[in-house]
């Protein structure tokens, strides 16, 4: 099976920014947090005339939109998302995303290689602690990849997301 790094296209300008957010610093949030996080959260925006949504928001919040919800509950009716409406009142708009609260899977492949600094050089996943596993978590390594599955990947991209991204991941 193959697998994939899942995230916003960095190549998009002027994104919808959440309010009273840092945006340089990602919030971290996997599913030890599905009794700390509330069912359905409102945050607020900052927009401007041309503001874009994609599909998957990276930060300072990873959340995506109703359609990658629906295809990874297709898949695994196991994962845990919580609501996030995003709602600007200047302009009187909301868009509904979903929180994913992912399994940190501890599944580095020996061969998978890092700079001094912890950050990682060359990523490999083990296939056999990965095998089965839909949409997950790397444990132990930074930054925060939502990992998922090539069905996944697969039925995203049938929906013609916009601002979303797939890198592969090598398994071994």
């Amino acid at each position: 099976m193959k697998y994939y790094i899942m995230t916003q296209d960095k190549r998009l300008r002027n994104v919808v920014q959440l309010k009273d957010f840092p945006t340089d610093q990602e919030a971290d949030f996997d599913s030890s947090y599905k009794e700390q996080v509330n069912d359905n959260t409102v945050l607020h925006t900052v927009e401007k005339d041309n503001s874009l949504y994609p599909d998957v928001l990276l930060a300072p919040l990873y959340i995506v939109e109703d359609k990658i919800y629906r295809v990874a509950m297709m898949y695994d009716e196991t994962l845990i998302f919580k609501k996030v409406s995003l709602v600007n009142l200047e302009r009187s708009t909301r868009k509904n995303y979903w929180l994913p609260l992912l399994d940190r899977v501890d599944c580095l492949h020996s061969e998978s290689s890092f700079y001094k600094d912890q950050s990682v050089e060359h990523l490999v996943l083990d296939k056999e602690k990965v095998r089965g596993k839909e949409m997950f978590k790397i444990a132990g390594i930074k930054p925060n990849w939502v990992v998922v599955s090539m069905n996944i990947a697969e039925s995203v991209l049938r929906r013609e997301p916009f601002g979303v991204r797939f890198s592969e991941v090598e398994v071994r």
